[in-house]
């Protein structure tokens, strides 16, 4: 579980304090009632956070982890930082 518990937070933990807990408020919306989740703003949030570290060995770090466990951010994510993290898996 511990390992799953990091995959789910990643993206969070990325972002600023205040943005990172009405981020993951939201994605608890999103993974109980995705209809009535604000999804288009919580998918530039954890695009914006995932794309600044892309580049600094993030997803080699924790791709691997996210993809595994199937954490539901995966599916908000451009497909451009789709494809970085999934050439580092």
């Amino acid at each position: 579980m511990g390992l799953a518990l990091w995959a789910e937070l990643a993206p969070f933990l990325l972002m600023e304090e205040t943005d990172a807990v009405e981020a993951l408020a939201e994605y608890i919306v999103y993974k109980e009632l995705p209809r009535e989740a604000k999804t288009s703003w919580l998918r530039t949030l954890i695009n914006d956070a995932l794309c600044k570290v892309t580049s600094e060995g993030w997803p080699s770090a924790m791709a691997p982890v996210s993809m595994i466990h199937q954490v539901e951010w995966f599916n908000l994510l451009d497909q451009d930082i789709k494809s970085t993290i999934e050439k580092e898996t």
